[in-house]
């Protein structure tokens, strides 16, 4: 399980980085282009955001595998932990970038 949440952590800083670098705000789940006012710092909010939800998951996956943890609930409900907190800051925060 935790290989699974490393791969998810990676894909997460990928695209991440994608968002942030290239503007590719249409991968993003409810982006209407003309509710924005301002494209360019949506899009630096949460590729950000993306890159750092992606990489806590994976060092909290690392830390899990290093301690040969054999219950695998710790991880998941971190990993739960760390998406809603993450969902929540970007709907937060990408409010301000809203018309």
């Amino acid at each position: 399980m935790n290989i699974l949440l490393i791969v998810i952590g990676s894909f997460l800083v990928i695209v991440g980085g994608l968002i942030w670098r290239y503007k590719i705000l249409e991968i993003v789940p409810g982006y209407i282009e003309e509710t924005i006012k301002d494209k360019k710092g949506l899009a630096k909010w949460i590729g950000i955001n993306y890159i750092i939800m992606g990489l806590l998951i994976v060092i909290n996956s690392i830390i899990c595998l290093m301690i040969k943890q054999k219950d695998e609930i710790v991880s998941v409900i971190v990993f739960t932990g760390i998406l809603c907190f993450f969902i929540i800051i970007i709907s937060l925060g990408g409010n301000r970038y809203k018309k």
